[in-house]
């Protein structure tokens, strides 16, 4: 027999189900707004606001003001992509052809960034946390060495690895056999780096080693085979931020030097006795580019700064001073006055991307496509490709009519490459070098035909590799629609306002004439400049020769640094007056008169002011670049707002604004699916 429930039975219930209640409501299912038989959701909201903000936190923390605004172009965006759709517009022939033709790139680009590029990004950062020293015996190999030339730079490469590896002193080794000057020098040593500043073959070998360790094989790089050695290992400091005082010297005779030095020690010892750092930099410190500022040079990381300054520097604590630092530009007092870490990953992920691209996007795509091609048994008849290579007119390209009539039927239909179950004939890819963009111009020589065939292989490949990629990555299929959403913008905006925007001459001028007022010259100068990096005594000179009555015209043609300007007698040509600081300063001189000595990027100049330009109304001419994107800018919103309009008129927009606070409640979520 059954028995009633016991109260507290009933009670711990009652209140499950109320968590239940309350849970079920999640962000999928509040909803913002109705656009015709449409919704939009919070979590949708949330979705499109943290991706165009820089993040959830981002997102989270934007001002309701700024939410409502994003809310209502969301809202603008959905309606003309629901009308896009209703209109059929996505059925439209030419808007699917260019999604068949985009899929593809779109589909490797989205694939190479998961396999290869965010692991990577992910590597680079692990690695930046460290930095590594090594020493380093190179082999040199021209850009296109022979087999010959390779074979015996590794077996020279090879045979220096084993005496290495018996107990013989590296740098000594390095010294006698390196090719490359700079490590023969210094005995092989690279100094600290970490990710991203060495070519990826051997930072990749670097970061597998512990210190003292050989790199067990010599390391291939475009410039040769090398012998590695791990010197140390140790946590990256990230960017400290130093001040220094320099003395120079201007040639480093022993004199010079010695006097440099007696100012520099000076120097110390007033700092010893107290004296404030930034102050004695002010007043004498010979680097123009910081002593105004006392002395700081910012944030820098490692092996931004000369060697022997960097070394110096990277050893101090935070509020600590060097001893005197002797460089190439004289001696130097440092002073490093504070630091900074490593920031989150999130944080240096486009800074690292940036990097990745630069540095070793094109290294591991061609290793990753290396690899791919041995797994699906990949090659090039060769029969096919010289061919096509004998019967092109080399003084043609692949856009000139009849290039290809010398080769027959039979000749088209032979195999210029296989992969898998795939072959790919020569009247393929004849078809493709007349009619492709990327191939259309290519020049009917060896070497660039070679090179078009390998490009074209690749993008077989690429195209095979990722034919079912939305079983792969489900997530593709919304990269796929967030781009179809953007050629149905492109598109439905053709129609509805830029196709509509009529402009001619009278147009323009009439909109000229209601508002002039907007379209000014600003205050502008002319001057001549005497430019002198970094040695302000010679600066001081060429004011002496100009007070002793030469021509400034005359010193600027044989004194002045600046590129491009002696030919010029240091003329500028008019420039507005607020364009930077040199054009401020002549602004507020008189014209023919000369100023003193101007610290200004790293160096000192020297001004004259030749002339001087009052601002005023711009000329219909003058004025009509500016203002006819003025006029198509205002034309274009007019256009849209009616076609909005009429779109919230054509399908019912209810929205529910109070339902904001609602959003961003609790820890991020994941991508909406």
């Amino acid at each position: 027999m059954q028995t009633a429930p016991s109260i507290s039975t009933i009670v711990l219930l009652g209140a499950f189900s109320f968590l239940l209640n309350g849970c079920a409501k999640q962000a999928g299912d509040i909803i913002l707004a109705d656009i015709g038989p449409e919704k939009l959701t919070v979590a949708e909201y949330e979705h499109q606001l943290s991706k165009n903000s820089g993040g959830w936190e981002a997102a989270k923390s934007l001002p309701t003001a700024e939410k409502e605004k994003f809310l209502d172009l969301l809202l603008k965006f959905r309606l003309k992509l629901l009308d896009a759709r209703q209109r059929g517009l996505d059925k439209d022939p030419e808007v699917v052809k260019e999604m068949q033709e985009y899929r593809s790139s779109l589909a490797t680009s989205f694939f190479l960034n998961k396999v290869m590029v965010t692991p990577k990004l992910q590597l680079l950062y692990e690695r930046r946390k460290e930095e590594v020293r090594a020493s380093n015996i190179l082999f040199g190999l021209s850009r296109t060495p022979t087999p010959k030339d390779t074979l015996a730079a590794w077996q020279k490469a090879s045979e220096v690895l084993k005496r290495a590896e018996a107990g013989e002193d590296f740098a000594e080794l390095a010294r006698q056999f390196s090719e490359d000057y700079s490590s023969r020098q210094s005995g092989g040593d690279t100094y600290y780096f970490s990710s991203g500043f060495m070519v990826p073959p051997l930072e990749d070998a670097c970061f597998q080693l512990q210190p003292g360790q050989i790199y067990p094989l010599p390391v291939r790089t475009q410039f040769g085979y090398h012998v590695i050695k791990l010197t140390d290992r140790k946590p990256n400091r990230g960017q400290i931020r130093a001040s220094h005082i320099m003395i120079r010297f201007s040639t480093p005779t022993p004199d010079d030097s010695l006097k440099a030095y007696n100012a520099i020690k000076a120097l110390q010892d007033s700092l010893r006795a107290g004296s404030d750092f930034g102050e004695l930099a002010k007043r004498h410190s010979q680097d123009g580019g910081s002593a105004a500022v006392g002395g700081d040079l910012g944030f820098f990381e490692r092996r931004r700064a000369i060697r022997p300054f960097d070394q110096a520097a990277f050893s101090l604590r935070v509020g600590e001073v060097s001893g005197v630092v002797r460089t190439a530009y004289g001696y130097h007092l440092i002073k490093v006055t504070d630091e900074k870490h490593l920031a989150p990953f999130e944080e240096m992920k486009s800074t690292l991307r940036e990097q990745y691209q630069n540095t070793r996007y094109t290294y591991d795509y061609e290793n990753y496509l290396r690899g791919y091609k041995r797994s699906v048994a990949f090659r090039f008849y060769d029969d096919a490709v010289d061919t096509l290579l004998r019967r092109s007119d080399t003084t043609k390209t692949s856009a000139d009519s009849l290039w290809d009539r010398d080769i027959s039927r039979q000749v088209r239909e032979k195999p210029v490459f296989s992969f898998a179950t795939e072959s790919v004939s020569l009247d393929s890819v004849i078809r493709v070098l007349r009619k492709e963009p990327e191939f259309s111009k290519t020049e009917l020589k060896p070497e660039d035909i070679r090179k078009a065939l390998e490009r074209i292989a690749e993008r077989s490949l690429m195209r095979y590799r990722t034919r079912d990629i939305e079983l792969e990555y489900p997530d593709f299929k919304q990269t796929l629609k967030e781009y179809e959403e953007g050629v149905l913008l492109y598109k439905s905006e053709q129609r509805h306002v830029w196709d509509k925007i009529f402009t001619n001459d009278s147009l323009l001028r009439d909109y000229y004439q209601k508002h002039r007022e907007r379209y000014t010259t600003p205050d502008s100068v002319n001057l001549r400049e005497i430019y002198i990096s970094k040695d302000s005594t010679r600066a001081l000179q060429l004011i002496d020769s100009l007070k002793a009555g030469v021509d400034f015209g005359d010193l600027a043609s044989r004194h002045t640094e600046r590129s491009g300007y002696r030919n010029t007698k240091g003329e500028w040509g008019f420039h507005p007056a607020v364009e930077n600081g040199i054009t401020q300063k002549a602004w507020a001189m008189e014209v023919g008169e000369v100023s003193e000595m101007i610290p200004y990027q790293a160096g000192y100049s020297i001004i004259e002011v030749i002339a001087k330009k009052k601002s005023r109304l711009k000329t219909f001419e003058e004025a009509l670049p500016e203002l006819a994107g003025h006029y198509h800018d205002e034309a274009a919103n007019r256009l849209e707002e009616e076609w909005v309009d009429a779109l919230r008129k054509e399908y019912k927009v209810s929205v529910w604004k109070e339902k904001l606070s609602d959003t961003f409640a609790g820890p991020p979520r994941g991508k909406m699916e």
